[in-house]
């Protein structure tokens, strides 16, 4: 029993120093500006990310938000999708690694279908 409890302690406590503190990524909430009408079954949509947070997850999001809006058959069309850097940054002013992050943003208009 005794060996088993010590296994455990020395489990986590070699997890504990490998573990990173990642810095967290921009939530779903937190990285959707908005979207507005334009008429026709048109809407433009955009998100938000942090320096940290990857084209692939805003694009994601671009997509999900696209299938609520289009609820109804959750088919729609892109017809326009942009990707822009908003800001460099230095990782560092994070706290974290040094590097270079940019904060993007996805925004572009869909059709529902």
């Amino acid at each position: 029993m005794k060996k088993i409890i010590l296994l455990i302690t020395c489990l986590f406590a070699l997890n504990s120093c490998v573990t990173e503190n990642l810095p967290i990524k921009t939530s779903y909430k937190k990285a959707f500006d908005g979207d507005v009408a334009l008429g026709n079954n048109r809407y433009s949509i955009s998100f938000s990310g942090n320096a940290f947070t990857p084209a692939e997850k805003l694009k994601e999001y671009f997509d999900i938000r696209a299938s609520e809006i289009c609820s109804l058959t959750e088919n729609f069309l892109i017809i326009e999708q942009d990707e822009r850097i908003l800001k460099v940054v230095d990782k560092a002013d994070y706290g974290w690694k040094e590097g270079i992050g940019a904060e993007l943003q996805i925004s572009g208009v869909i059709e529902c279908q």
